[in-house]
């Protein structure tokens, strides 16, 4: 068996809030005009997962009430609607990842940051 923090691990399929948290994402990504924003390399200089997941959740809460898009998001679901988007991944560390997704395109998603 698989845990995370105590509970069993739970297939992503059966897990509604993991497929809302995902869709949230695909959204973000649609909204800030990152679905076709692949290139060959992973800039070293761009937010892994983790910090991604961060800028959804902000987005969520501020334009967003919580039964419409989750404020808080899985790291898990934003890699997923990465993958889902095209983009390849490359672990940093135990659980984040990178993607090969433009800087200058994220940055300007980003507001520059």
């Amino acid at each position: 068996m698989l845990y995370s923090r105590e509970t069993v691990w739970q297939n992503p399929h059966d897990n509604p809030s993991f497929l809302r948290a995902a869709k949230s994402c695909l959204n973000w990504l649609r909204i800030h005009g990152l679905v076709n924003s692949q290139i060959k390399d992973f800039p070293k200089d761009n937010p892994t997962s983790y910090g991604l997941k961060h800028d959804v959740e902000r987005y969520n809460q501020s334009n967003y009430p919580h039964d419409e898009h989750p404020h808080y998001i899985p790291n898990g679901a934003f890699i997923a609607a990465m993958v889902a988007s095209g983009y390849r991944v490359k672990q940093v560390g135990r659980m984040n990842a990178s993607f090969n997704i433009s800087r200058k395109e994220l940055r300007a998603a980003l507001g520059g940051n």
